[in-house]
């Protein structure tokens, strides 16, 4: 199994047991491909929006896993995403994730004592 993920500059990341690489640049994608037409590794990927990425590029998996898509048929729901598949995959309460998202610098609880 071989973990891909792609980049929105469309670069790659590529994970095979505890190694991890990172290839970017042009031919990135396509070094995608040459690898399933090669090897045919089964493609491990986080969701059905890589294999989009993937099929804009004119590249065709021919063997992979959707983590989002067996998550949902293991536990149910319509959606899944990464951070509630990571947590089910190592059984963590997946409200103790790091929290990504916009700052609110105007909410005035700042925590610096009144200096505005």
């Amino acid at each position: 199994m071989v973990g891909l993920a792609v980049g929105a500059d469309d670069s790659i990341g590529l994970a095979i047991g505890d190694r991890a690489f990172a290839v970017a640049g042009n031919g990135a994608m396509q070094l995608v491909g040459e690898l399933d037409r090669g090897i045919r590794p089964r493609w491990v990927l986080w969701s059905n929006a890589t294999a989009v990425t993937l099929v804009a590029c004119d590249i065709r998996l021919a063997t992979c896993w959707d983590l989002a898509a067996v998550h949902r048929l293991l536990f149910g729901g319509w959606s899944a995403n990464h951070v509630q598949v990571w947590a089910a995959m190592r059984g963590l309460d997946e409200r103790g994730a790091p929290m990504l998202g916009q700052l609110d610098l105007l909410s005035g609880d700042d925590g610096d004592d009144g200096d505005a």
